[in-house]
Formats: C-alpha cells, structure tokens, sequence
C-alpha cells in the first residue's frame, strides 16, 4: 500500500505520523517521523512510537549508524562498483532540483553513496546502493551526475528513456530494500527488509534472467555478496 511519511495536502489520512501522533505529541518533533523517503520511492522507513526513540534514532541517522541499502534500475551500465563522493545542495536555477556542487555553493553538503552494479544487459541496470549520508534526493543526483540516471525519474531522468518505457516506469524505480540499526532503548540489533514492488521487481528479474517471483531472493543474495565485507566492518554504535 501507498503511505505517505507525514500528513500533507492531497495526502491520504492514514500515515505512520498520523497513527503514531498520540505518542508524541507535544515533543517539538513531527510526530513519529524519523527519516524520510523521496515522493514515489518505495519501501522501508523507520517511525517512533514515543518522543525519546524519536530523538535516539534521528541522532543514529545524523551520525551515520544506520545501515541503508537501497536498489534502482539505472539507464546504461555503470561501473561495477563506484564510489560517489560529490556534495549536493540547491540547484542554481531551478529551486525544486537538487544538483551535485562541486566547490561553488555555501549550501552543499557532503554527500557519499556507494554504487554496485548487480544485474545488466547493456542498456539499463540494476544498482545496489549503499547510502552512507541522507541528502534530499541523494541516489537520484548521484546516479544522473554519473551519467547513469534513475529510470522513470521526471526530475533527473533521460527523457528518451523515460519516454520508451512510460508504460511500465510510471516512478522513477527506486527502492529502499534494506535497514539495520540498533534499537534505541536495549541496543538490538534491528534488520527490516522491504520486497521490492512489482514494477522495480520485473525489471530485476529481467535484468538478472530470474522468474519475478525470485527476485526478491537472488536480490538478497546479490546485496549480501557485494556488501558483505562493508555489512561486517559496519560500526551501529
């Protein structure tokens, strides 16, 4: 189902912050929001039930203790592993984009995303991407500076590409598979795995030469291959 992270104009009334704000109410903070997503990414995302997880958790995110993997069919075939360090503010002229600065804007911010390439036939590809800060429209930016943008995405997208497969990329196709983190009150280990919709997944399965209905498994298995010495080095703490 479609869940919208807060309450918003043109938004469903049911969201984790509207089912969670009796919680939290009166803490300062949007209610039982923790992270955020991007409009139409999918899957995992993190919500509060009291104001002092709320806190503990947001500070994990700020520094970086949050293990956060997500997957996107990209256009082209980029490297077989990538690491884009390339800070992201405001783009200069058009205020509703993003856009990597590369030393000409106060308003950048360090941004880091680590880039796997799974699955390919050449033309697009399925990436895994180990997100290591949280910039607005962080992967979208990064992947399109690299010249390999999300597909189905309005914003950074190829036109071309996004025209051709308009009937079966209506989003740009990008999800949030996978979270780890420590729960803030005991310390716990925490591991939440989304399945990926069926439009990112018949693209996956395509693209890998699986049945759609492995595709979650040999994505799992993809993920922990490429990302297993990163997983185990990775500090939560």
């Amino acid at each position: 189902p479609c869940l919208w992270s807060r309450p918003a104009p043109g938004s469903p009334p049911a969201s984790p912050s509207s089912d969670l704000l009796p919680d939290v109410s009166g803490s300062g903070l949007r209610p039982g929001v923790v992270h955020r997503l991007d409009r139409f990414t999918t899957g995992a995302i993190v919500a509060a039930k009291t104001a002092r997880a709320q806190r503990q958790l947001m500070a994990a995110f700020a520094a970086r203790r949050v293990w956060k993997v997500y997957l996107a069919v990209c256009v082209g075939e980029p490297h077989t592993r990538a690491v884009i360090d390339a800070p992201i503010g405001r783009h200069t002229t058009d205020r509703l984009r993003m856009a990597v600065r590369r030393g000409d804007g106060a308003d950048a911010r360090e941004a880091l995303s680590v880039v796997h390439r799974i699955a390919t036939d050449g033309r697009l590809s399925l990436v895994a991407v180990l997100l290591r800060t949280g910039r607005t429209h962080q992967i979208r930016v990064h992947l399109a500076d690299a010249g390999h943008p999300v597909l189905g995405d309005p914003l950074y997208g190829d036109a071309n590409w996004n025209r051709l497969e308009a009937r079966t990329a209506r989003r740009p196709l990008l999800h949030a598979r996978e979270l780890r983190l420590a729960h803030p009150h005991s310390g716990e280990l925490l591991h939440a795995v989304a399945p990926a919709p069926d439009d990112l997944a018949a693209y996956g399965a395509r693209l890998a030469g699986v049945s759609p209905d492995r595709f979650d498994a040999w994505a799992r298995e993809a993920t922990d291959a490429v990302l297993a010495e990163a997983r185990d080095s990775f500090e939560y703490c």
